[in-house]
């Protein structure tokens, strides 16, 4: 049933930029796979002695944790310590969430003064809902273990109308929200006045936003705040995205914060993708189009059937729910092992799913892209993709669920639905073989 393992092998050799465009040197990162903590790298002295200082709580608290902040992490947290707006591309998986947090929760904590309690301080701006309840997952364990009082809130479709009312009052230090809901706080009254407190934005998987209606929506969102800022004679927060795929990372800059005077840093880090291609035993048995793949569902089972926890990617919700029925019809044992996630499922549902990955409850999940940007289930070791995901980053980011850490290879699964997707098939294996993206801007 299945064709041989096809093994493709993602090298993200990276760079950083000065506002300039001018390539910075980062030092070497180590072979994947080794942790950064045995990889001796020569001590530099820092030209910005005060701003290492000033993160020298972060440093701190990831040694209790046994981990070496990445060149990529430091090298972001300076330049946010110099009032530099920037962009932070690295793989999936790699830290990019502590790497953007990272100096504004440290330089409060070396501070030794509790000055913004009660005032926002860290706007985070995620497209997903799940992915914005992993952010909030990782702030609340940086800010506990920095022995921060900090509040650290979300707002989505999902937040209780009680707490809604709350953050109309008083926002949170640290919000996790979507670009829809920014512009909701926009528009309240006293809104300006709440946001324009704020120290550092963060505009989460930058890639998904650009050149949409929400990417537009944060930009508007970014130049209303800034300009607030301006007017009242407030230091401008800085602006930085983050994704693991894009193309033109200076363009996708000039889009985020609206000039070319920003920093670019892109982690040296390799990154491998194992692609195993599921097909039928005879060529005339696949159909030229108009299926959805259930010919090959026993590739699948079997794929499930050999991983601990596995992401099923479909690209409809209708599909989703085909396939979960299919699932169970094939393997009734699995009642309470395989579940289904989309956004049209009940917020308690989808939670409770969310959960059970997390936990390892799940030996699978049948879902759409409400899964696919960003988010953490340690437990997830091998992605089935259903179709052609349609784009070389989308079936990217899907690959990066599993093996979701530092130095840890990525495995999908690709399940033709029918004869022309094998051609998509093949087109996908060399793009990402070659580092090529389709451009967003």
């Amino acid at each position: 049933m299945r064709a041989g393992f096809e093994f493709v092998r993602v090298k993200c050799t990276f760079r950083a930029e000065d506002k300039n465009g001018r390539s910075v040197g980062l030092e070497p990162q180590g072979e994947a796979g080794v942790p950064l903590s045995k990889v001796k790298q020569k001590a530099q002295p820092s030209p910005h002695p005060n701003v290492q200082d000033v993160h020298a709580p972060a440093v701190s608290w990831f040694a209790s944790r046994g981990w070496t902040p990445q060149p990529f992490q430091l090298d972001v947290w300076k330049s946010m310590g110099r009032g530099e707006d920037g962009l932070l591309q690295a793989p999936t998986g790699s830290g990019k969430t502590y790497a953007a947090m990272g100096h504004v929760l440290s330089a409060a904590k070396a501070s030794g003064v509790p000055r913004g309690k009660g005032r926002l301080r860290l706007l985070w701006i995620a497209p997903l809902r799940a992915l914005s309840s992993d952010i909030a997952e990782a702030a609340r364990a940086m800010v506990d273990g920095l022995g921060l009082d900090w509040d650290v809130g979300r707002r989505t479709g999902d937040t209780s109308a009680k707490e809604k009312a709350r953050q109309k009052k008083t926002l949170p230090e640290v919000l996790i929200t979507t670009p829809e809901s920014v512009h909701i706080l926009m528009a309240q009254k006293g809104g300006s006045g709440r946001l324009a407190d704020v120290d550092a934005i963060v505009v989460d998987e930058w890639h998904e936003l650009i050149g949409s209606k929400r990417g537009v929506q944060m930009e508007l969102a970014i130049s209303w705040i800034k300009q607030l800022q301006r007017n009242a004679g407030r230091p401008e927060a800085v602006v930085w995205g983050i994704s693991a795929t894009l193309a033109q990372p200076r363009e996708a800059l000039r889009a985020l914060i609206g000039h070319d005077l920003g920093h670019i840093v892109r982690a040296d880090i390799a990154k491998e993708i194992y692609i195993e291609s599921t097909m039928p035993g005879a060529f005339e048995k696949l159909p030229w189009a108009g299926h959805i793949g259930l010919q090959l569902i026993d590739g699948v089972v079997d794929v499930v059937e050999r991983h601990k926890s596995t992401l099923i990617f479909t690209n409809t919700r209708r599909q989703a729910e085909v396939w979960y029925q299919a699932l169970l019809a094939a393997k009734p044992d699995w009642a309470g092992l395989l579940a289904m996630h989309h956004g049209s499922i009940a917020k308690e549902l989808r939670e409770w799913v969310e959960d059970a990955l997390h936990d390892g409850r799940l030996r699978a999940v049948v879902c759409t892209a409400s899964l696919d940007l960003g988010v953490d289930f340690h437990p997830v070791d091998a992605v089935v993709q259903i179709g052609g995901p349609k784009g070389v980053s989308r079936m990217i980011q899907r690959a990066g669920r599993s093996g979701h850490r530092p130095g840890a290879d990525s495995k999908v699964h690709f399940v033709p639905t029918h004869g022309l997707e094998l051609v998509e098939a093949a087109a996908l294996r060399k793009a990402i073989q070659h580092g090529d993206i389709e451009p967003k801007v």
